[in-house]
């Protein structure tokens, strides 16, 4: 329930993005929220009180990451942001927009306390050079809390590459060459020994097999439609004989793949796809926010 002048009233859906936009935003005003002085109003009071705790009250300025589901442009949501600066790598909260049949659902959460991992990663955020988008950093954190290394010189199969963060971060760690298979726009003339291959994976894979092409590692973070699977879309590239031995392999599992209202739950309905990978995989690893699992 929301709790709108200290009555509860029921949970319903908003009718647009822009409505749950602002119910976001509304919460977010309470970033400016201080304790009042005697016989002053709270400037919470006029959104109905203060209900919550404000466990941001000293943050400024307020930095809150985007989180939406397929069909909510992260983008459109980021430029209704009021009362706080959208960053996808460095904030405080974390707001989600998330459409479902009967309308949209937003809600706003504190960040998670940083990792030993996720701190050395904001602190090269920092310090580093600009990077194309924030999936730079979700490969990076893979590897890192994976364990894993590319030799130099290696060669790898970027799947679902545009706008460029993993193949950025693949030549930047190993990798001599990259192939960047994405049907989308994408601009590789900054990256040395890139090639942007505009297709679907599927539509570039009888082309690759024709060149007698082999990578030394396949990565894929591409957003499938409901009822596709990352690991089919592994398995096919397994299949051609594109991968070396000793290949190294990371994809991204999105939540479309498998619902679940907890990490527990997702992780169950998960199982499967681990299954499936694990038959042609060694030394599989699955990594969530909480820490990493591995999995025979």
């Amino acid at each position: 329930v929301y709790f709108v002048g200290g009555h509860p009233e029921p949970l319903l859906p908003f009718a647009s993005v822009e409505a749950a936009m602002r119910a976001i935003n509304s919460q977010l005003a309470y970033s400016s929220c201080s304790r009042p002085e005697p016989g002053q109003a709270a400037s919470c009071s006029e959104i109905g009180g203060c209900h919550r705790r404000c466990w941001w009250r000293e943050l400024a300025p307020v930095r809150v990451r985007l989180r939406c589901s397929p069909g909510v442009s992260v983008m459109v949501c980021a430029e209704m942001v009021e009362g706080a600066v959208a960053s996808p790598t460095q904030h405080d909260l974390i707001a989600s927009v998330v459409m479902s049949g009967e309308g949209f659902w937003s809600g706003l959460k504190q960040a998670s306390p940083q990792t030993p991992q996720r701190a050395a990663l904001a602190h090269m955020s920092k310090t580093s050079d600009a990077v194309t988008c924030r999936a730079y950093f979700k490969l990076a954190e893979a590897m890192q809390r994976s364990g894993l290394s590319l030799r130099a010189g290696s060669t790898a199969l970027d799947a679902g590459a545009a706008p460029g963060g993993w193949t950025k971060w693949l030549l930047g760690n190993g990798c001599s060459e990259v192939v960047a298979v994405d049907p989308s726009d994408m601009d590789v003339s900054a990256l040395v020994g890139a090639t942007h291959v505009k297709a679907t994976l599927h539509q570039a894979l009888g082309e690759l097999e024709k060149e007698g092409r082999s990578f030394d590692a396949f990565v894929s973070d591409m957003r499938l439609p409901l009822g596709h699977s990352a690991v089919d879309e592994f398995l096919a590239v397994a299949k051609q004989g594109l991968l070396n031995d000793e290949a190294i392999v990371v994809i991204s599992i999105k939540g479309s793949e498998a619902k679940g209202h907890s990490e527990a739950r997702f992780e169950q309905l998960l199982q499967p796809q681990i299954d499936r990978f694990s038959a042609v995989c060694s030394g599989v690893q699955m990594c969530n926010e909480s820490g990493r699992i591995s999995c025979k």
